[in-house]
């Protein structure tokens, strides 16, 4: 049985619906495109520390903004990323020599992550226009699968329902 991460007592986390915990630490009081794509506008930017306990998953979702992943701590992160046209990269995020310290994933892009190892990894994510729940949409299983058959091992393996 896992010990729970120090860290979620320590930031305050929370459980995430992807997957994981979280707590917002950053929303700018500015704001931007008032009246275009993103209607009412949106925070210039929002930060949160995400932690992603051994074992678990953050499962495939997207955002209409962009998303700024770095790591704080923990083992390596991969990330699995799928294009709006269906083309796949896998991305290792954290300190060791072969990862990445810092990811960016593109607005409409779906992704997942899961600790490369059995560790837990605590990463920051700023979204840019800011994070709000409505601009996040959790992947149906038998849609995204419908949608990128040549993935559908990877779907099955990292989606909720």
């Amino acid at each position: 049985m896992n010990t729970p991460s120090p860290w979620i007592e320590k930031l305050d986390l929370q459980p995430h619906p992807e997957g994981g915990f979280y707590s917002e630490v950053f929303r700018s009081p500015h704001r931007v495109n008032p009246g275009g794509e993103f209607v009412g506008g949106r925070n210039v930017a929002t930060c949160i520390y995400y932690l992603l306990p051994s074992g678990a998953f953050s499962a495939f979702h997207r955002l209409r903004s962009d998303e700024l992943w770095t790591h704080a701590d923990g083992g390596i992160l991969s990330v699995h990323v799928i294009d709006p046209g269906g083309g796949y990269a896998l991305y290792e995020l954290g300190t060791d020599e072969d990862a990445l310290p810092f990811l960016h994933i593109p607005a409409n892009h779906w992704f997942a992550a899961e600790p490369a190892k059995y560790t837990d990894t605590l990463v920051t994510c700023v979204v840019a226009p800011g994070f709000e729940f409505q601009d996040f949409e959790i992947a149906k299983h038998n849609e995204l699968c419908e949608a990128y058959p040549l993935h559908k091992a990877l779907i099955a393996r990292l989606t909720l329902s």
